[in-house]
C-alpha cells in the first residue's frame, strides 16, 4: 500500500528521486546515498537546528589522527561513533554515486534508538568548491519528507579534492525499529541527488520508570530509560499551562543530570522535543540521550533540571521585528530519583 501523505509533497519527492536518476543517468554512474552541508578548510563541525527538534552541544574535542581507510567513523570527534566502528556495529557500505564529476559514496550506517548517523566521502579528480559541497538537505521517511528534524555535521577537510562528511539525524518520525529512510539534497551547482535505504535500529532494552512529580505548575513524568551498546536515553513528558503563542515556558528549558552509583556523571549529548497546546495546556513529549552506561553501573540518580537561558528571542507582530531580551534565573527545583539497573 502506498503511503498516505499530501499529493503535492509526493510529486516534489517524485520529482527529485527523477531528477536525481536522470542526472546521474547522464553522468554515467550508478546511484545512492550522501549528503552534506559544507564549508571549506579543515575540520568543522556545524549544529543545524531544524522543524521542532533539538540538540545540546556536545562533540569532544578536536582530532588527534587522520583517516584509517573503510571508516569515516574514525575520524570523527565523537567517541561513541568512534567505539561503534571499532566494535562492528556500524553498517559497512560502499555505493557511489557521481553527478559533474563529484562523486559521494556512502561508507558507513547507525541507528541506535532515535538517531540515524551517516558516513560518506565526497572526492573529484579536481578541487573541490564550495559549490560542490554544500549541500542542503531533506530526511523522507517512509516516503513522507520530515517535518520536524535536526542534524549535526562533522566535516573533515582530508586534501583540496577529498572530504569526509558525518551527520547525526533526529526526527519526530522516526517510531520504529525499521523504516525506509531516504535523502534528498542539492548541491550549490543545483544538482540533485536522492538517496533511500533500509536501516535497522540496534538492540536496546528499556526500562519502564514512570517517575512522576510535580512542581510551580510543571507536571513531569519520566517514563523510561534505554540502553544500549551506543547510547543510554530518557524518554519523558511534562505539561504546564499557558498561552498557545508562548514557546519559552520552563517546560522547554528541562534537562536531566544522571549520575551512577560510584558519583560518576553520564555525559549528555542531544536530545529532541515536540510539544502540543490543548485546552489551554503545553504537554512536551522529550528524549535526552547519554553516553552509554559501563557495564559496571547498577544503579543511577536522575536530576531533571531547569537550565535558564541567557536570552529569549521575541518577535512582534512582523516578523522582521525580532529582538532578544534577558529573562529572570528560575526558581524551579525537582526532585532527584533512582533508576535500578538489571
Amino acid at each position: 500500500m502506498e503511503p498516505s501523505f499530501d499529493k503535492q509533497i509526493k510529486q516534489e519527492v517524485e520529482h527529485a528521486i527523477r531528477q536525481g536518476i536522470l542526472k546521474a543517468e547522464k553522468a554515467k554512474k550508478a546511484s545512492w546515498k550522501p549528503w552534506a552541508y559544507s564549508f571549506g578548510a579543515s575540520a568543522a563541525a556545524i549544529a543545524l537546528l531544524f522543524g521542532s527538534a533539538y540538540f545540546s552541544p556536545a562533540l569532544a574535542n578536536s582530532l588527534s589522527q587522520i583517516p584509517v581507510i573503510g571508516s569515516v567513523f574514525s575520524v570523527s570527534e565523537d567517541e561513541r561513533l568512534k567505539q561503534a566502528s571499532e566494535q562492528g556495529l556500524t553498517k559497512g557500505l560502499d555505493e557511489t554515486q557521481t553527478i559533474h564529476g563529484v562523486a559521494v559514496t556512502l561508507e558507513e550506517l547507525l541507528y541506535d534508538q532515535t538517531r540515524i548517523s551517516l558516513g560518506f566521502t565526497v572526492k573529484s579528480d579536481e578541487a573541490l568548491t564550495e559549490k560542490d559541497s554544500d549541500f542542503t538537505i531533506q530526511p523522507v521517511i517512509n516516503g513522507k519528507p520530515s517535518s520536524g528534524f535536526s542534524a549535526r555535521e562533522e566535516i573533515q577537510q582530508i586534501s583540496a579534492i577529498e572530504q569526509k562528511h558525518i551527520y547525526e539525524i533526529e526526527a519526530e518520525e522516526v517510531d520504529s525499529d525499521s523504516f525506509e529512510f531516504g535523502l534528498i539534497l542539492e548541491n550549490g551547482n543545483g544538482d540533485t541527488y536522492y538517496f533511500s535505504e533500509t536501516v535497522d535500529q540496534l538492540d536496546s532494552n528499556q526500562i519502564a520508570v514512570h517517575a512522576s512529580q510535580q512542581s510551580e505548575g510543571i507536571e513531569l513524568d519520566v517514563e523510561s530509560l534505554s540502553l544500549s551498546q551506543t547510547s543510554t536515553s530518557l524518554t519523558y513528558s511534562a505539561s504546564q499551562e499557558g498561552d498557545s503563542t508562548d514557546l519559552s515556558l520552563p517546560i522547554y528549558d528541562l534537562e536531566f543530570e544522571l549520575v551512577d552509583q560510584d558519583g560518576n556523571t553520564i555525559p549528555s549529548y542531544s536530545g529532541d522535543i515536540s510539544g502540543d497546546f490543548v485546552d489551554g495546556v503545553w504537554t512536551v513529549q522529550g528524549t535526552k540521550m547519554f553516553d552509554p552506561l559501563s557495564p559496571s553501573v547498577k544503579k543511577v540518580v536522575v536530576t531533571p533540571v531547569l537550565i535558564t537561558p541567557d536570552r529569549i528571542g521575541e518577535t512582534g507582530e512582523h516578523m522582521e521585528e525580532h529582538e532578544e531580551v534577558a529573562i529572570e534565573p528560575y526558581n524551579i527545583t525537582f526532585e532527584p530519583f533512582e533508576i535500578e539497573i538489571p
